[in-house]
């Protein structure tokens, strides 16, 4: 199933966000996503950190191979084995430090988690290789594809269970790979969207 979910950043992880599925399954307080509806009938999906002890997570620089290019970015792993699978992508011309919050958060729900600066889709601090002008959406699903092959490889984490997400392009990424590949879900942070579902919210404030 592949559902929009648009998460202002200046929310954090109570992110208010908007989706048109209406059957998506509700998961409970224990496996910390809650379901919402509001008055207009648009489901809304909150992130809750886990109940009881929180994770202790370690970030890792991690390295892999799209062709000739090597996509650099970081894991986020928290105690355990058999882990289930997070990826999170950034947006058009941004870079992997602007969705570390997601990162961190799923993380804390017991993902094992990935980010990742795309090969040349970075204005300023990407860390991959490759030349915007050699970029595209295309380019883009085979480096998030490379980091999912890596994800899926390692020996604490479960390639069955995997979801991917994205904030603005990297959330059209996210559903183009997921269309294709073993993914269970795929998430579309749209950031103008939910810039104009906060604008609403506080003017009724």
């Amino acid at each position: 199933m592949i559902c929009a979910l648009a998460c202002p950043l200046s929310l954090g992880q109570k992110a208010a966000s908007a989706i048109e599925t209406t059957d998506r399954p509700c998961y409970n307080e224990r496996n910390t996503l809650e379901q919402n509806r509001s008055e207009t009938g648009v489901m809304t999906l909150m992130f809750r950190k886990k109940i009881g002890k929180e994770h202790t997570i370690v970030k890792t620089p991690f390295e892999c191979k799209r062709e000739r290019l090597t996509v650099r970015g970081t894991e986020y792993r928290p105690k355990g084995a058999n882990l289930p699978i997070a990826i999170v992508c950034h947006g058009f011309m941004a870079f992997q430090a602007t969705v570390s919050q997601y990162a961190a958060a799923l993380a804390e729900m017991g993902y094992v988690t990935y980010t990742f600066d795309f090969c040349g889709g970075c204005a300023i601090n990407g860390k991959s290789d490759g030349l915007t002008t050699e970029m595209s959406v295309l380019t883009e699903a085979k480096d998030l594809e490379s980091v999912l092959d890596y994800a899926a490889s390692r020996s604490y984490a479960n390639p069955n269970h995997i979801v991917v997400m994205g904030c603005s392009q990297g959330g059209f990424v996210s559903a183009l790979v997921a269309a294709k590949e073993r993914v269970e879900d795929a998430m579309k942070i749209d950031p103008f969207q939910a810039i104009k579902l906060f604008t609403e919210q506080t003017i009724k404030l």
